[in-house]
């Protein structure tokens, strides 16, 4: 990506490590959550959402 526009990769690069960061291994009050799948189907989508899909992630596991 910064071969086509300079930094643009680094910006995307720090927004999809804030996403997967997220929760802090919490989860409605509860604390040492096993949150892995929300955090990697939360990176998918804002992946998506900004054009990059891959073809061996189950976007179903967004919607659960």
């Amino acid at each position: 990506m910064n071969r086509l526009y300079n930094d643009v990769g680094n910006l995307l690069d720090d927004k999809f490590k804030i996403a997967y960061n997220l929760t802090y291994y919490t989860l409605a009050g509860r604390t040492q959550v096993d949150t892995s799948r929300f955090r990697r189907a939360i990176w998918n989508y804002v992946q998506c959402l900004f054009g990059i899909r891959h073809d061996d992630y189950d976007y179903g596991e967004v919607n659960q």
